[in-house]
C-alpha cells in the first residue's frame, strides 16, 4: 500500500477504534469481540506486519473466516443480529469504515475492486475521514456520519 493510502487507512481504522469504543455497551459482546478481531486485522494488514492482502480483509468484512472458519464477515453478522434499528445503525458505522479501508487495499494492489465496493467513491474518502475527526464525538454522531458517507462516497 503506498505511503497516502496508508495513512489514510490508518486514520479510518483510528475511527473505526472510536465508533467501536462509543457502541461497546450498545452490542453483543460477540459483535465487539468480531468488530475488534477485523479492526485489528486491519490494522495488520495496513502496517504490513503479515502476509495479508486486500483480499484477506474483503473477506474479514464480506465473506467470513474462509475454510478453517465457520463464522461469517463482520457485515453479514451484522445483517443476521435481530437488534432495534437504533444498534443496527450503530454497528453500520464501523463496517463501513473498515469497507473503506479495504477499498484503498484493493487500489494499492491491484486496482480490482469488487462488485460491494464498486460504488465508492475514492477520492471521497479523506473527505469522510475529516468529517469523522471533527463530527464523531458520541453515537449521536453515526447517523450523521452514515448519511454523510452515503451522500458523498457512494454513485
Amino acid at each position: 500500500m503506498n505511503r497516502n493510502n496508508a495513512d489514510l487507512a490508518e486514520r479510518l481504522i483510528t475511527q473505526a477504534k472510536k465508533a467501536a469504543e462509543l457502541i461497546k455497551d450498545e452490542i453483543s459482546s460477540q459483535f465487539l469481540d468480531k468488530l475488534c478481531s477485523t479492526i485489528t486485522m486491519c490494522q495488520n494488514y495496513v502496517e504490513g506486519e503479515t502476509d495479508l492482502s486486500w483480499a484477506d480483509v474483503y473477506g474479514e468484512i464480506y465473506q467470513g473466516g474462509g475454510e478453517e472458519e465457520d463464522e461469517d464477515g463482520i457485515y453479514l453478522m451484522s445483517q443476521y443480529i435481530d437488534v432495534p434499528d437504533e444498534a443496527a445503525l450503530l454497528m453500520a458505522l464501523p463496517i463501513e469504515i473498515l469497507a473503506y479501508v479495504c477499498w484503498l487495499g484493493c487500489k494499492a494492489e491491484n486496482d480490482y475492486i469488487p462488485q460491494d465496493l464498486e460504488l465508492v467513491i475514492g477520492d471521497k474518502i479523506p473527505d469522510f475521514i475529516s468529517f469523522l475527526e471533527e463530527n464523531l464525538t458520541g453515537k449521536e454522531d453515526f447517523k450523521q456520519a452514515i448519511d454523510f458517507a452515503n451522500k458523498n462516497l457512494c454513485y
